[in-house]
């Protein structure tokens, strides 16, 4: 079983402006949705798939990277 990094979620939902809330939506939404559906078995998700995670991970990385600068 594979939990929800919920300080990741606060961490993304932190950076959300008007500008790239559409994107951290569909974000957000395709990485719960996978630790959801291996946690329900779901035929092809067998394995946690975890490309989702860290497609949201480096964002909010290159995110806080930018904002520095």
């Amino acid at each position: 079983m594979v939990q929800l990094d919920h300080r990741l979620l606060h961490e993304a939902r932190r950076l959300m402006t008007g500008a790239n809330v559409h994107r951290l939506k569909e974000m957000i939404f395709v990485y719960v949705q996978a630790v959801q559906l291996h946690n329900c078995n779901w035929p092809s998700h067998h394995e946690y798939q975890p490309e989702h995670d860290v497609r949201l991970r480096r964002y909010i990385m290159e995110e806080r990277i930018t904002c520095r600068s």
